[in-house]
């Protein structure tokens, strides 16, 4: 049997006493570690056009309550986290001895392999370094370090196995499951930054899962709603919480299932041309509504417009750019309109009934815009 962690052990959460966490950072000493079997590579590691050794790394987290229940965090397929009722450990493993007197803590990782993709590395170092079979997520950035020529892809992984006893655990290597707060602490100065970048990604990955979940069980997120959604931003600085708060705090629903904080107006106009729609229902010229619809600002059903004269039906779902969420450029502020009749008159027009959201939250399609235009422009 390996040595010890605490990955089944009953935690404390951010409640963990100062002597507790003082007993992390003492990892095996140098006598008990194998330092040649521990630098063993299976395969050839492979080096980019600049000499610079391509790795992988994994940032992998739980979710552990004070009863000692332990949970993973699961993102299903769109994208919404679930089983959010703890605070959240991060996973680390004692880092390799490199010379000095200090011991010290890292996120798993390695070596790209001939043939290997970073996500398959990625998989293997977290077997291999920490006994643990993993799933990866979402890539969280890229990371050079220039002393030593490393160029690290970091990955977030769920937890699918653990294992009592893997390779680097006979070499004498450990892992530890550590609250946000001792992670900080102890993880090797040098990657710091990238244990910082990462708790910023699950927090933008848990917002925008909160309000994907709002919008897809309960009605489009209006932004009035927002301050009651606040309880759910706070999981990231371990403060207890369940989807069921959501719910309650959601504004009362209409028959159709959506918010009532919308706005009912009927008019008629002379056509069914989208600028004619949302000159009238914005109360703004045509003339300004141009370059709004040309800059690929409104979308209909899902589907950017740029021609202004695209006919409106009923049933159409109409979006209006306004800016990016503030804390998270994948979502967005627009207005939304909702044709709910749309009859022709022979004698004044076309007669439309609508409903009007002046602010909600959705994705930022002008965000994935300008991310295809960069790698069009990328590979000319």
């Amino acid at each position: 049997m390996c040595t010890k962690d605490n990955t089944n052990s009953k935690q404390n959460g951010s409640s963990t006493t100062s002597k507790e966490t003082e007993e992390y950072p003492k990892p095996s000493s140098s006598k008990d570690y194998n330092k040649e079997a521990g630098k063993a590579a299976n395969g050839d590691r492979i080096r980019d056009k600049d000499g610079y050794r391509q790795r992988a790394a994994a940032f992998c987290l739980r979710l552990s309550s004070n009863d000692g229940d332990i949970q993973n965090i699961i993102i299903d397929e769109f994208g919404n986290i679930q089983n959010v009722k703890a605070p959240l450990e991060v996973l680390l493993v004692s880092g390799r001895r490199d010379g000095s007197a200090e011991n010290y803590w890292v996120l798993p990782g390695g070596g790209v392999e001939l043939k290997e993709s970073t996500e398959e590395a990625v998989v293997r170092e977290l077997r291999e370094e920490a006994g643990i079979q993993g799933q990866v997520l979402f890539q969280i950035g890229k990371f050079i370090d220039d002393q030593r020529f490393h160029h690290t892809t970091l990955y977030a992984l769920s937890v699918l196995k653990t294992f009592d006893e893997w390779e680097n655990c006979e070499n004498g290597r450990e892992r530890r499951w550590m609250n946000l707060e001792e992670a900080r602490r102890f993880v090797k100065p040098n990657q710091l930054a990238m244990l910082e970048q990462s708790i910023t990604a699950v927090e933008e990955k848990w917002l925008s899962s909160v309000l994907t979940l709002h919008r897809k069980k309960w009605g489009y997120a209006s932004l009035s709603s927002l301050p009651k959604l606040q309880p759910a931003f706070n999981l990231i600085q371990n403060k207890n919480f369940s989807f069921s708060p959501i719910k309650e705090a959601l504004p009362e629903k209409d028959e159709d299932g959506l918010p009532i904080d919308y706005k009912t107006s009927k008019f008629t106009i002379t056509s069914k041309r989208l600028d004619q729609l949302l000159a009238k229902v914005l109360g703004v010229s045509r003339t300004s509504l141009e370059k709004v619809i040309l800059q690929g600002s409104v979308r209909v059903n899902e589907e950017i417009i740029i021609r202004r004269a695209h006919e409106i039906d009923e049933d159409d779902d109409i979006e209006v750019f306004i800016q990016p969420l503030e804390g998270n450029d994948k979502l967005a502020i627009a207005q939304r309109i909702l044709v709910v009749e749309n009859e022709f008159e022979e004698e004044s027009g076309y007669r439309y009934k609508i409903r009007f959201w002046r602010e909600y939250v959705t994705d930022n399609w002008k965000q994935g815009l300008r991310e295809t235009k960069e790698e069009e422009e990328e590979n000319v």
